[in-house]
């Protein structure tokens, strides 16, 4: 009998990897707030990053998604699917341009990840009946059934990380309100630029 290749059998152990991550794994544990506190005082020294709101999203943002996105490659799911299937779970349909608001993707790129996921099944895509220009995409049954055990896995990880704040909800709020506060002067931004003689 002849053995396997070396390709053959690296892609065999990848797709055995692949299929033995469980979703029920545990969050990963809350450090002591000592410890979080000796941290802090290293990495933040009072540079100009360290007040500036746009880097300390930024690097939240960073810090946050990085523990969990290393459990979606796991899965063989690219990120960039994860976010797009992610923010279709719980709806039945959305339009393309709310999807690339959503997930950051700009619209080139994601019309073609909407084209590679149709083609394998997780959606499918139609023209909005009161405007033909946009194009909505809809979650199917295989998409839902992918990005599932991730969802409860992220919520999970939340429910860890916000943990034992005192202020969670408020930030949340905090975070809604600053989204909202930018995109509204954008908008008065534009409509100022439309009705400009």
């Amino acid at each position: 009998m002849q053995k396997p290749n070396i390709t053959e059998r690296v892609i065999k152990k990848r797709r055995t990897r692949r299929k033995a991550l469980p979703f029920s794994v545990p969050a990963y544990p809350r450090p002591d707030e000592h410890l979080v506190e000796t941290v802090s005082a290293e990495i933040f020294t009072g540079h100009f990053f360290d007040e500036y709101l746009a880097a300390l999203l930024a690097r939240a943002s960073a810090a946050v998604s990085a523990e969990f996105n290393e459990d979606v490659i796991r899965t063989g799911l690219p990120i960039l699917h994860w976010r797009v299937l992610a923010t279709l779970y719980d709806t039945d349909n959305m339009p393309m341009t709310k999807i690339a608001e959503l997930t950051l993707i700009p619209l080139p790129t994601l019309t073609r990840l909407i084209r590679r996921l149709a083609l394998t099944g997780c959606v499918r895509t139609d023209k909005d009946p009161n405007d033909r220009r946009v194009t909505r995409v809809h979650i199917e049954l295989a998409g839902r059934e992918k990005v599932g055990g991730l969802v409860a896995m992220a919520k999970e990880r939340q429910r860890v990380l916000l943990d034992g704040m005192t202020n969670a909800e408020a930030l949340k709020a905090s975070l809604r309100h600053l989204i909202a506060f930018c995109a509204a002067r954008g908008h008065r931004e534009n409509m100022a630029l439309r009705t400009a003689p």
